[in-house]
């Protein structure tokens, strides 16, 4: 597996980890981490030439994630 691929997939399971915490604390820190995966993400693809529909689609997965992170750290303060 390329490095593309494992941010790829890092940013996929520390998302799923925050949806997925119940204690108040870990899910505070569960969200940084999340967010700072999904931010390296966003630098990594920007930086491709090519925009293929994969990535497109990549990148809207994204958008929607940073938005439930927001969400659930606003209803976890």
């Amino acid at each position: 597996m390329n490095q593309s691929a494992n941010i790829a997939y890092y940013w996929q399971e520390v998302y799923k980890a925050a949806l997925a915490e119940r204690n108040r604390e870990r899910l505070l820190n569960r969200i940084d981490l999340a967010q700072e995966a999904l931010h390296e993400r966003v630098r990594e693809l920007s930086d491709l030439p090519n925009a293929s529909e994969a990535l497109l689609d990549e990148k809207q997965k994204i958008d929607g994630a940073l938005i439930v992170l927001r969400v659930l750290l606003r209803s976890a303060a």
